[in-house]
């Protein structure tokens, strides 16, 4: 009875302490839940895969040991508490909780042909160069409502890194709290959609090389002595090939509280926002310049920021290396100076009929296009007694002349003064109005105070067409034309109105 009851007691201890290691596969199919394993020796993962698939659900997964190599560790997955290896290596994790607390532990890393699906599970990281979700060489993690933190620098909590790597994240919440820890770190091609990603002190995503981060409503945030949110850059590294970085985002949010909202050096940048709702504490929305990256005199940036539908606040600045363009569609607007200190090598700004753009400063332009001008009259552009200055050889269109902005300014060649007279514009809807709005056909004049017995009105479609002239009068009907958008010019003896919009629908 003894001898039994002493085996039965050596049996159990052995199986735990089998249940206590690391786990290695190369080929088959397992399927495991409820175990746990570890490992507290340098450079061995808790569970490595090199071949086959295994799924494992509600199980405990722990590393406290450090990676020799650091660039081992971010380049091909050394040392993570969850390694899928080439050899077509397949893991399915569920429920589970994956910690790691060595230098250099990536959480959950996906490498070559290697594959990671994550469902539900909690990820956290504490040691230096320890990511959250990681893919190199190709690799590919699809990571379904986590939450996942690393704590330390040099650590973002989505990244991949050298050899490019996909990772598609479906809601769940991401954080970070190290310096030179970004919200995500982008060397491939990352998707977040419905997540909460936040940078306590890094930039919010960084992308380097030709690759992307695309963004479906997302809060997206970040913070601290980097002052910089989303970054656009080639490092000269080795670790990204190409300079044409693209950034998109629609809906969700995205905040900076240090910085600009976006950097973009020694790079091509192509950052798209549709319906974002922006937040920068800056003055700055887009910084095209020189900066750590790249040879001195030929790493300026180039910029091309294109919102839809979007209201975005801030200046777009760049240094004398550096290029920008500005688009803004689908009722967009912007509230700020583009290249004020007149240092950019080149830059342009687009305002369709449905967008406005409202300045805080002078602002040059190498190109203005679209911008809606009914005889000598600027109408989507609000100078709050500032000017646009244009260069006049880029832009033979508007023939050299000056054009008067709502509320005072001008938009007029470089080197030129806005002629005396041409300010007496204001869009002060409070004094003479156009109700209703949104009209079916029919809407009123108000004169409102306007002292005034004469007046004159003009509509023009959104092209800027002419298709309605009238004196005096306190109807206008629009029901023979198309629904759309509509202007309205209303000039008394004293000054002209303007209603930016009236929108037609029936």
């Amino acid at each position: 009875m003894k001898t039994k009851v002493s085996i039965l007691i050596i049996s159990t201890l052995f199986m735990l302490n089998l249940n206590a290691q690391n786990y290695t596969q190369s080929s088959g199919t397992v399927t495991q839940s409820g175990m746990t394993y570890s490992s507290s020796t340098n450079d061995v993962s808790a569970v490595k895969l090199t071949g086959g698939t295994f799924t494992l659900s509600t199980s405990s997964i722990s590393s406290s040991g450090a990676s020799t190599s650091s660039d081992s560790s971010s380049f091909y997955g050394l040392n993570a508490g969850v390694l899928a290896l080439n050899g077509s290596s397949v893991i399915n994790l569920d429920s589970s909780n994956v910690t790691t607390t060595g230098t250099g532990a990536n959480g959950v890393f996906a490498y070559g042909t290697g594959s990671i699906t994550l469902i539900g599970d909690t990820i956290h990281c504490t040691g230096q160069f320890a990511h959250g979700i990681m893919c190199s060489g190709g690799g590919k993690i699809t990571a379904t409502n986590l939450v996942a933190s690393t704590t330390n620098t040099n650590g973002a909590v989505i990244a991949t890194d050298r050899g490019s790597g996909t990772i598609t994240v479906t809601g769940g919440t991401y954080s970070t709290s190290g310096t030179d820890s970004p919200g995500i770190y982008s060397t491939g091609v990352i998707t977040v959609s419905n997540a909460t990603v936040t940078a306590t002190n890094a930039e919010c995503s960084v992308i380097e090389g030709s690759n992307s981060v695309l963004l479906n409503n997302v809060i997206l945030s970040g913070a601290g002595t980097k002052r910089r949110g989303v970054v656009l850059m080639q490092s000269m590294s080795g670790d990204a090939e190409g300079d044409q970085a693209v950034f998109t985002m629609t809906g969700g949010s995205l905040t900076q509280a240090t910085g600009p909202l976006f950097l973009v050096s020694n790079a091509a940048g192509h950052i798209a926002l549709n319906g974002v709702t922006v937040s920068v504490t800056s003055d700055t929305l887009l910084k095209a310049a020189a900066d750590q990256w790249g040879t001195s005199g030929s790493n300026g940036g180039f910029a091309w920021l294109t919102a839809n539908g979007q209201s975005m606040t801030g200046d777009v600045i760049c240094d004398a290396i550096s290029k920008a363009r500005v688009i803004l569609t689908n009722n967009s607007h912007l509230t700020g100076a583009i290249n004020a200190a007149n240092t950019a090598l080149l830059d342009s700004v687009v305002v369709d009929a449905t967008s406005t753009w409202a300045l805080t400063a002078n602002s040059y332009v190498s190109y203005i296009v679209d911008p809606l001008i009914t005889g000598s009259m600027v109408s989507n552009i609000t100078g709050n007694g500032f000017n646009v200055y244009y260069n006049t050889t880029l832009n033979s269109s508007l023939g050299g002349l000056s054009y008067s902005l709502l509320n005072g300014g001008c938009l007029l060649p470089v080197g030129s003064t806005c002629p005396t007279g041409i300010n007496n514009i204001t869009n002060e809807a409070a004094i003479i109005s156009c109700f209703p709005n949104p009209t079916t056909g029919i809407f009123i004049i108000n004169k409102g105070s306007a002292n005034t017995t004469n007046y004159d009105i003009v509509v023009y479609n959104a092209h800027g067409d002419l298709i309605l002239h009238d004196m005096n009068s306190k109807t206008v009907d629009l029901s023979k034309y198309a629904d759309g958008i509509y202007y309205v010019r209303i000039t008394t003896d004293e000054k002209t109105y303007i209603n930016k919009k009236i929108i037609l629908i029936r």
